[in-house]
Parts: structure tokens; sequence; C-alpha cells
């Protein structure tokens, strides 16, 4: 079984580079996308593990999700 955790995590940068909460959440949904993708290639279901604080923000990649037969849980 595979797990995914999807979580607003703010992590340091390198030289100090500042990360807004949208870039973050922009490339949470791009990374999600790829992993997405490669299940879907190798035809394997997974579960996503979702922090409910951006549940909301990212409610279009929720359905993808969804979509795909995968199982979604909030944290």
């Amino acid at each position: 079984m595979l797990t995914f955790n999807i979580v607003n995590f703010e992590a340091g940068t390198k030289n100090s580079f500042v990360i807004s909460d949208d870039e973050r959440l922009k490339i949470t949904e791009s990374n999600t996308k790829a992993i997405l993708r490669i299940l879907d290639l190798h035809d394997i279901k997974a579960s996503f593990f979702v922090e409910i604080s951006i549940a909301e923000k990212l409610q279009n990649l929720l359905k993808a999700i969804s979509a795909q037969g995968h199982e979604i849980a909030f944290l």
C-alpha cells in the first residue's frame, strides 16, 4: 500500500530564499500531479493524507485524486 502526505510544510530554503504560501501550494500541486501520472501509468492506487488546513485551497487536486480512484483522508 502506498501513502502520500500533503501537508502545509514550511521548511527552510537555501540562501534564505522566501517562498510564498501560494507558491508552496503550486509546488505541492505540481508534484502531486506528477505522482498521479506515475501511479496511473502503473495502474497503482494509493492513499493521500491531506492536511485539512490546505484542503480547501486544493479542491481541484483533490477531485483529480478521487477521480483516479485513490483514497483521500484528512489530517
